[in-house]
């Protein structure tokens, strides 16, 4: 099994990235979703376009699951809490942002799309810190389809 495909956790599972803990937590989506929302706990909101709606938020990654360490992983820095238009955007490279929160749209992201999904030039992250830096710049290089 790869620790990217883990839905069960407990198992010993080949990683990828070398690390030494092979071993996959116990909920391995509740070890990263936990602290994320736990981190976000004093609003609650999409840290983007402050949806208050939690059954309908993500935590995605920045740094993708696939490519990360275990440390990576469950590291709150590499998580943000998004509405799910950006969710997946953020997934597949259609958006991004600034290491100041400036979102960034893919110009592969049509106009009307954009539209409909309501992202726009002006939506930024309410809340970016030191520690989310790396993992916005992995992703503006690796993920972000210009």
């Amino acid at each position: 099994r790869q620790g990217w495909d883990c839905r069960e956790g407990g198992h010993p599972y080949d990683d990828p990235n070398g690390d030494q803990n092979t071993t996959c937590p116990a909920d391995p989506v509740a070890a990263f979703v936990d602290p994320v929302l736990e981190y976000t706990q004093e609003s609650g909101r999409c840290s983007v376009t402050g949806l208050m709606a939690r059954e309908l938020l993500r935590a995605s990654h920045l740094k993708p699951w696939r490519n990360s360490t275990n440390t990576e992983r469950l590291d709150v820095y590499n998580g943000l809490l998004l509405a799910p238009n950006l969710d997946t955007t953020l997934d597949v490279g259609l958006v991004s942002f600034t290491d100041d929160g400036q979102i960034l749209i893919s110009s592969q992201l049509p106009r009307e799309a954009r539209g409909t999904l309501g992202i726009h030039d002006s939506l930024r992250l309410a809340k970016v810190e030191r520690r989310h830096t790396a993992y916005l710049t992995y992703h503006r290089e690796y993920v972000f389809r210009e």
